[in-house]
């Protein structure tokens, strides 16, 4: 019976602790004390910069050099161990919360039966183990037993999930049926009599599915089949009752929260460091060429008759090469400050600046909440100045995914939903239907709604939960209201709340499979069969139930896409065609949308499910085969709609993203009429344009493509949206489906690309999560070799679907939202909300990259103050090897005398005030385009350098005049280093225009 890929425990007592796997030690840290010098040293030696430096180092002590080479060495130490003092740094914080996590006391039963104390880090699987309420779930668990503060064993419990998936609603956990129950603190010794057997999956990353089997000889007559309703993962907190007993299935790395979060992150080169790095090797290709061209000037010095009596000039012919290499070496080491060498360091603080400014940002926070900005990536600090693309998600990034139960169709009626704080009636034109008989009614539009309202309120995965204050309350209608609904799902929450407030109430389930529904106070039960889950191939969800009659239903609810055409063969013309009308504008306004369909099953039928389902465990490829033979021949129940509000000043934020010259793309899983509704109602799309997007034909200003049948025809529809592009000056949207999507990807990349990026917008409808990814690709593969600057796309999303698509984008932002902290976790950047956006671009973006462009740009302005004098030096000196610098002024000036002013400059200046850049969102694209590392700016740069160098060789020599010989060498290079240090501290306070501004 056992799967090939599934793992097999054993509950008894000699077994308990018999499993080989991992144990439950959580490691989150990089280092130990004795990994942490040979991993650190190799991964700062990885940066082809320390390669040049340590080359510096081995020709000054092994090159006769006139100067004391402990300066040069003392710095690239100092700047070497001030990364590897932040990598320690760091990694003791991770070791000091791994400790925390696994050494925190559980109570396991040991092999004598007996209830002992255990560290977390020495869990095993197959231990039985007891947890109480508040507790954090220490390892992936099946839930055994549930234990209530009055003894009472309860048939489930209840976790929440915020340090997981950041989702703020309770999640209920069932407990398997037909299993000796563990209630008290003494070896379980009928549980172990029992010879479970349980049989799941090997070790995976996905958080909402589970297949195991729990099977006993003893106790049970066949299999149950588990899920993730009756695991605990570990990240979940224990809730709503006193203790709990589950058996441990993974542990430490092999749980699902550590196979989430244990893939290294995509690292993210921004234009600011690709610039730097053409910079540095075109530094290095001239100091080569510099040190060329003084091997040439040093052989024909030494025939000329100046140097002729150079008394400290060896003599040499051409023939001693040993002699002529050391000198070239020589200057190489004297000029090779071309290279900064505390270039990187210097980068990585302002980075790490950067980063808390931004997270200390009060105004990038929620009150309501208490969440604020966090910056997960420092290294793309600036590339929030550089963005040209932005891609957003819509629902909870947009919208609050706050919902609200507004309006639904049932048969060829539609009703609009008015409500308040308790939901209490529909209206439809000149009907109000406030509630309905119990009896059966003559009326076969309320007979209808009442069949509608209980497809509702039986076709879900919601738990009941009751306050504990409002169990023993006489009044039924209080004790209702004191339901509490808890799902996986905000809009199966949302839908059966809707069905309560109209008098058909879900009370829960007996944990075997019974349901209870309350029709205005008369209770009625149903056995639920089957739950076939949604997924986003089918795009709908069923149940099996039967009532109390014995008869069987089939209930379905899904996308209109998915469900109207099940609906075909057993229901009116006139209805369907009332739905489709009714769901499109339930659409246009913005509404979340679902159908509901049923059909009766027979008891054979039943039987045949039942039997095909079971096989599912061993031939999971007939999975869709089998979902589309029971999903079919349904009767159309109705249609709902749930309203999604937009978050706070999303019109605002979008319109000064725009006007700052950012494109900005929408990408939904939605339905293109919700969609491009959104779009229209938050300002991505402006009124101005056509709300009859249909067909290409029908719109001048939004061009759609949905279902595509072949290639060829979205070739040519491509192709006519190409040329209207290229022939009109409107501002044009493009609206297009994941099918047509999918089609035009793998068909014709590139003909999609361009007509995507002559779109003023785009808004993706029905995308699936790696489509969302491929998407960013697109965008990304339109760079060419034409283009004066890459395209930098930014990601904006708020759930676990939207975690390939910010990483995938040059930047990435997650929105701390009801959907989950996925997106939080896995992005560069988290903001409470999309409001934030504007200032985290507009402003620290405009602030982050003018700062460090500014940075990098004088510290090659300061490198060539320091190198090309000592060549001019060398000039006059025969190439002597003379320094015309002291090595202890050359290290303090690369720590201390020119670093600190830039550093302070680069956590200070505003070129702009953060109100002036909110006030004229334009002002951002004046850098865009890596303009202040362009070649305009180099040759600005060049400019400024070759004048200082000017000043600084032939100064001097209009301060002595010809018969004013200079004292020594020592008066000399002090004026010299005089005159570098004063230059270039200088080029600091005129530019720092936060000092300037009047």
């Amino acid at each position: 019976m056992t799967q090939v890929n599934w793992r097999l425990i054993k509950i008894s007592s000699e077994n308990l602790q018999s499993c080989n796997y991992t144990d439950n030690t959580i490691l989150t840290a990089r280092y130990t004390l004795l990994t942490f010098f040979p991993k650190a040293i190799y991964e700062q030696f990885r940066k082809k910069s320390n390669f040049f430096f340590l080359f510096m180092v081995i020709l000054q002590l092994t090159l006769p050099v006139p100067t004391n080479p402990s300066a040069y060495i003392i710095t690239f130490t100092l700047i070497l161990s001030i990364s590897l003092i932040k990598q320690a740094y760091e990694d003791w914080f991770r070791h000091k919360t791994d400790n925390q996590v696994n050494n925190r006391i559980i109570k396991v039963f040991d092999n004598s039966g007996t209830l002992v104390e255990h560290t977390s880090r020495s869990l095993r699987v197959g231990q039985i183990i007891r947890l109480e309420e508040d507790e954090p779930i220490p390892c992936d668990l099946l839930l055994l037993s549930s234990i209530a503060y009055s003894g009472e064993t309860l048939p489930k419990c209840e976790i929440t999930t915020a340090n997981l998936d950041g989702e703020p609603n309770r999640k209920v956990r069932i407990c398997p049926p037909d299993i000796p129950v563990v209630e008290k603190d003494e070896f379980p010794q009928k549980l172990y009599q029992s010879q479970l057997e349980i049989e799941y999956d090997e070790p995976n990353a996905n958080l909402y599915k589970f297949n195991g089997l729990l099977f006993s000889k003893q106790t049970m007559e066949k299999p149950y089949l588990l899920s993730m309703d009756n695991v605990l993962l570990r990240g979940t907190t224990l809730k709503n009752c006193h203790f709990i007993f589950g058996i441990v299935l993974y542990t430490g790395k092999d749980t699902r929260l550590s196979l989430n979060t244990s893939v290294l992150r995509q690292n993210k080169f921004s234009v600011v460091d690709t610039a730097t790095n053409k910079m540095i090797l075109t530094n290095s290709g001239l100091l080569f060429m510099l040190c060329s061209i003084t091997l040439g000037v040093f052989v024909w010095f030494q025939n000329s008759p100046i140097f002729a009596k150079a008394w400290y000039l060896p003599e040499v012919d051409q023939s001693q090469i040993i002699l002529l290499v050391t000198t070239v070496l020589l200057m190489l080491v004297y000029v090779s400050s071309l290279i900064p060498i505390s270039l990187s360091v210097s980068v990585e603080i302002q980075k790490v600046g950067s980063s808390a400014l931004f997270t200390w940002d009060e105004e990038m926070s929620c009150p309501k909440t208490g969440n604020s900005a966090i910056c997960n990536n420092s290294d793309v600090v600036e590339e929030l100045g550089q963005i040209d693309y932005l891609l957003t998600d819509k629902t909870g990034t947009l919208t609050q995914n706050n919902l609200n139960f507004v309006c639904c169709s049932v048969g060829t009626r539609r009703y609009n939903y008015e409500f308040n704080f308790k939901l209490n009636r529909f209206q439809l034109s000149n009907y109000v239907l406030s509630g309905f008989s119990t009896k059966k009614s003559s009326d076969d539009s309320d007979r209808k709604v009442v069949e509608f309202l209980e497809a509702i309120a039986l076709c879900h995965t919601v738990q009941a939960v009751y306050k504990e204050e409002s169990n023993n309350n006489e009044n039924e209608t209080s004790r209702h209201e004191g339901i509490q609904y808890s799902g996986s799902s905000l809009d199966e929450e949302v839908l059966v709340k809707a069905a309560q407030a109209l008098g058909i109430t879900f009370l829960g389930d007996d944990n075997r499979g019974t349901l209870t529904i309350d029709k205005k106070g008369t209770p009625e039960t149903f056995i639920r069969h089957l739950v076939f889950e949604f997924d986003a191939d089918r795009k709908c969800m069923s149940v099996i139930v039967e009532d109390e009659d014995q008869r069987i239903f089939l209930i379905t609810k899904g996308a209109e896409s998915s469900v109207l055409p099940k609906c075909l063969t057993n229901s009116s013309s006139d209805v369907l065609q009332n739905s489709l009308t009714n769901v499109n504008d339930f659409a246009r306004q913005g509404y979340r949308t679902l159908i509901f369909a049923k059909r009766e099953v027979s008891r054979a039928e039943l039987k045949e499910i039942q039997k095909d389902v079971d096989n599912l465990r061993r031939n999971p490829s007939d999975t869709q085969e089998i979902y589309a033979k029971v999903e079919s021949n349904l009767s159309l129940l109705g249609t709902t709609g749930v309203e999604d509000q937009l978050q706070t000043n999303v019109s605002q934020t979008l319109v000064a993203l725009k006007e700052a010259g950012i494109r900005i793309w929408m990408l939904t899983g939605d339905k293109m009429e919700t969609a491009v509704n959104i779009g229209m109602t938050c300002g991505l799309i402006p009124n101005m344009q056509s709300r009859n997007y249909g067909s290409v034909e029908s719109s001048d200003s939004i061009f759609s493509i949905t279902n595509a049948p072949n290639p060829d025809w979205l070739i040519h529809r491509l192709e006519i949206i190409k040329f209207k592009l290229l022939s009109t000056t409107l501002e044009i949207t493009l609206v297009i489906d994941g099918c047509s999507f999918a089609i035009g990807y793998e068909n014709c990349r590139e003909l999609l690309t361009s007509v995507a990026i002559a779109a003023t917008q785009v808004v993706f409808c029905r995308m699936a999560p790696l489509q969302k990814s491929q998407v960013v690709k697109l965008i990304k593969s339109s760079n060419t070799k034409k283009i004066k600057c890459p395209i930098r796309v930014c990601a904006v999303g708020d759930g676990g679907n939207d975690v390939a698509m910010i990483q995938e984008a040059h930047v990435g932002i997650g929105i701390l939202g009801r959907e989950g902290r996925q997106a939080g976790r896995a992005a560069d950047f988290a903001i409470p909300e999309f409001q934030h956006l504007q200032k985290a671009i507009l402003v620290h973006g405009n602030w982050n990259y003018y700062r460090l462009a500014n940075l990098v740009a004088y510290f090659f302005y300061r490198s060539f103050l320091l190198a090309l004098p000592q060549l001019f030096y060398g000039v006059e000196n025969g190439f002597s090897g003379q320094p015309v610098f002291d090595s202890t002024f050359m290290m303090l000036y690369a720590l201390i005398f020119s670093s600190l002013p830039i550093l302070f400059y680069g956590f200070n200046e505003q070129q702009y005030s953060a109100e002036e850049l909110l006030r004229n969102p334009s002002l951002y694209k004046q850098y865009k385009g890596n303009e202040l590392m362009s070649l305009k700016w180099i040759f600005h740069w060049s400019g400024i350098i070759i004048w200082h160098i000017f000043l600084i060789v032939w100064f001097p020599k209009f301060i002595w005049a010809e018969e004013l010989q200079l004292m020594d060498w020592a008066v000399y290079s002090n004026f010299i280093s005089s005159l570098v240090l004063a230059l270039t501290d200088l080029k600091v306070q005129p530019n720092t225009l936060v000092w300037n501004k009047s």
